[in-house]
């Protein structure tokens, strides 16, 4: 879902896709897991696109 919708998941997701594909997934799901590990502990809502 995540890799449908937002452009930064999208291009993550295309630039791993090439290994095997399904590497390529749990390398999204890895960091989507750790996006929202992130949110969950900081209470800050996730902003799409957003780099510090």
């Amino acid at each position: 879902m995540a890799v449908r919708t937002a452009l930064a998941w999208q291009q993550y997701y295309r630039k791993h896709a090439h290994k095997e594909t399904n590497i390529a997934i749990v390398k999204v799901a890895h960091k989507l897991l750790c996006r929202i590990k992130v949110v969950i502990t900081t209470g800050i809502p996730y902003q799409c696109g957003v780099r510090k």
